[in-house]
């Protein structure tokens, strides 16, 4: 089976090409899902490289005996002529590379984005393909863009069934009402490979986005202002360079106002990421709740901080409350740090209503039955 998504293993961590980590880390899954079904699974990525410089060669490899991953040609660039030509070049490796790649009267996994909205239907007319199509987020709701999310409506109309993070999302986007199932995100439980910090306090962590409009780190920070010295809030994550500077001084701000310690930890990946994050006691899901990609977007952080073993704070937001991991969460009433730090408080002293790693390997079984049936139904059909 082969699965269109911007995916890059850690192994090719040298040739820093782009996608998103929570993107990554549901491909991940989902392609394993498939192997432990007996799949043979090819993630075709067309993804280039954010090096300045460098010429790096069109690829295949393996991540294991049943899953492999192939990128297109790129190169680095750094001059304002460069980016122009890497411009085109993205577009001539989303029609080209992708539609050649492949492979007629298949059933594949597209993972939705903008860039992808229309070779779907390319591959759909031309190449017969039955598409199963994975919407994690509406991404017109999020940049607040109207045509965008009218391309991305068109887009959905292609799939012959689809992966949704919630139900939500699926009736705003599943108006024909085709198969579809819903995986709010990795439900692998992660082996244990560090210890928690030894010194007595309570390490919280924010690990994800800087991004403003969505603002998650911001919250966790005016949080710390109302903890105390037990406590220690570490900031990891990604952004551009103005927002990573904005983080920075929000930090300094913070440290004026109150004995928490406030750590910035920059970007982890890999098992420094996994290793940090299970040294830590509960993590920060803090995202600002009124915009509207929060009424179908799940946030993909909770999963990630309850398979390594940590109490889950979040913002308290329907599509939670409504998931099957509801009885895991401790919930802020607001957004405000006031808010947040008592639900800190109120998860440190207490344990969730459910154990997280037993509630995880239900979901696991469950989400393999049902890709089982989806993709087997589709695979009469071709």
């Amino acid at each position: 089976m082969q699965y269109i998504s911007f995916y890059d293993h850690e192994s090719n961590e040298c040739e820093n090409r782009a996608f998103s980590p929570a993107g990554r880390d549901i491909t991940t899954y989902i392609s394993a899902a498939l192997s432990r079904l007996g799949y043979s699974v090819e993630i075709v990525s067309p993804i280039l490289t954010k090096n300045e410089k460098g010429l790096y060669r069109g690829k295949q490899y393996d991540i294991d005996d049943r899953v492999s991953v192939v990128l297109p040609f790129s190169f680095g660039v750094k001059t304002l002529l460069g980016k122009c030509l890497k411009r085109i070049w993205q577009l001539i490796v989303i029609y080209f590379f992708v539609f050649h790649k492949v492979k007629r009267n298949s059933v594949i996994i597209v993972y939705h984005s903008v860039s992808l909205s229309k070779i779907v239907a390319c591959l759909k007319k031309i190449k017969h393909c039955k598409i199963i199509l994975q919407v994690e987020e509406i991404y017109g709701d999020v940049s607040n863009d109207k045509k965008m999310r009218c391309r991305e409506m068109r887009a959905f109309k292609a799939a012959d069934a689809f992966l949704f993070p919630t139900e939500a999302l699926s009736k705003e986007v599943n108006l024909s009402q085709k198969p579809y199932v819903i995986v709010h995100g990795n439900y692998s439980v992660q082996p244990l490979i560090k210890e928690k910090f030894n010194d007595r306090k309570i390490h919280c962590v924010y690990a994800g986005t800087f991004d403003l409009v969505k603002g998650g780190v911001f919250n966790a920070i005016a949080a710390a202002e109302y903890l105390d010295e037990n406590y220690v809030i570490h900031i990891l994550g990604f952004g551009s360079e103005s927002e990573i500077e904005q983080v920075k001084k929000a930090i300094i701000s913070a440290r004026d106002k109150t004995t928490c310690d406030i750590r910035y930890e920059g970007l982890k990946t890999g098992d420094d990421f996994r290793m940090f994050i299970q040294k830590c006691d509960i993590g920060l899901s803090s995202q600002n709740p009124d915009g509207q990609y929060n009424a179908t977007s799940f946030p993909s952080k909770v999963l990630m901080y309850l398979s390594n073993g940590l109490s889950v704070v979040s913002i308290d937001i329907p599509v939670l409350r409504d998931s099957k991991v509801t009885k895991c969460i401790f919930y802020a009433k607001s957004k405000e740090g006031k808010d947040i730090a008592e639900a800190i408080s109120n998860a440190a002293s207490n344990k969730a209503n459910v154990s997280s790693e037993m509630l995880l390997k239900h979901l696991d079984e469950e989400f393999l039955n049902q890709m089982k049936r989806i993709v087997g139904g589709l695979e009469n059909e071709v």
